[in-house]
């Protein structure tokens, strides 16, 4: 490895549940410049998920979109998503 780490890979697999079968992309980060600092903030964060009123666990767009439909912002409020593995 050079001074920064590996370069993050971008991999493509199917979704052969949908029709047409379209790509998810996949970006693997492991040995990259930013891998060490997403394990670091991934042991912080694991320990408030799911403690909170305000934690939500998405199972997949169509639950994303009727979570979203309740939820009203202030103008000062910012809605922020963060998807931690």
């Amino acid at each position: 490895m050079g001074e920064f780490g590996k370069t993050p890979c971008m991999y493509c697999t199917p979704k052969i549940h949908k029709l047409g079968m379209p790509l998810r992309p996949i970006v693997d980060y492991t040995g990259s410049i930013g891998y060490n600092t997403s394990r670091y903030l991934a042991v912080i964060l694991s320990c408030v998920v799911g403690k909170t009123e305000y934690n939500v666990i998405v199972k997949n767009s169509r639950h994303l979109a009727q979570t979203l439909a309740d939820i009203t912002l202030d103008n000062d409020e910012i809605l922020n998503s963060h998807d931690v593995v």
